[in-house]
């Protein structure tokens, strides 16, 4: 058994939504590397894309990775950010929660 973390909202017992996602995911690192618990605590790995249609690709790999999808968060945005609107690859805008992980 293993818990995968993909993002870290609080920190020595205070709340660190406002920094941003990047900063976030380097002190879960930092943690995770030091933690004598580390083969226990797994980071998921962050997917790169260059288009709608290429996440769209690599969200269909789910399954097979072992995963229910892909969850979507700008790198330099906080977490104290409320809904955002994004473009679907159908042209659309998609209403979504920043939720980090």
């Amino acid at each position: 058994m293993a818990l995968f973390a993909y993002d870290l909202i609080e920190w020595n017992g205070a709340d660190i939504r406002n920094k941003t996602l990047n900063d976030r995911r380097n002190t879960l690192e930092e943690v995770v590397a030091h933690s004598n618990l580390k083969e226990l605590f797994l980071l998921s790995p962050t997917v790169e894309f260059s288009s709608w249609n290429d996440l769209t690709e690599k969200r269909k790999l789910s399954r097979e990775n072992i995963s229910e999808g892909i969850m979507l968060s700008e790198k330099i945005r906080n977490t104290k950010s409320e809904e955002r609107k994004v473009t679907g690859g159908n042209g659309k805008l998609i209403p979504i929660r920043l939720m980090q992980f």
